[in-house]
C-alpha cells in the first residue's frame, strides 16, 4: 500500500497518494506514516504533518527524527532546535 503510494505521488496522482497512505498507516506502516508526513509537509500542512512525524517517532524511526526536525526548522521553531533532532536522527541512523 505504501509503495503503491509513493509511485503515485510519483506519477503526480496527488489525493490518491494521501488514500494509500492513509491505508498504509491504518495497517501499522511506520514508512507510510513518514511518506503522509512528508506529503503533508510539501502541502504546507505543518501540524498535521508534525502529528504523523511523532507518531513515527514513537514507531521507531531514525529517518523520521531527522525529518521531525526539518518540520521544525520550517515552522521557525528555531534552528538549534530543529538541528539538534536533525543530528539525532542521523546518529541513530548511522548506528544501526
Amino acid at each position: 500500500m505504501n509503495r503503491l503510494g509513493s509511485l503515485l505521488r510519483a506519477q503526480g496522482r496527488a489525493g490518491e497518494d494521501k488514500s494509500w497512505y492513509r491505508r498504509a498507516v491504518k495497517a501499522g506502516d511506520i514508512r507510510a506514516m513518514v511518506n503522509l508526513g512528508s506529503l503533508l509537509k510539501e502541502q504546507e500542512k505543518n501540524s498535521e504533518a508534525g502529528l504523523w512525524f511523532r507518531r513515527a517517532i514513537a514507531e521507531g524511526g531514525p529517518t523520521v527524527v531527522r525529518q521531525f526536525g526539518s518540520l521544525l526548522n520550517r515552522r521557525g521553531m528555531g534552528e538549534r532546535w530543529a538541528f539538534a533532532w536533525w543530528f539525532v536522527g542521523t546518529v541513530f541512523r548511522r548506528s544501526r
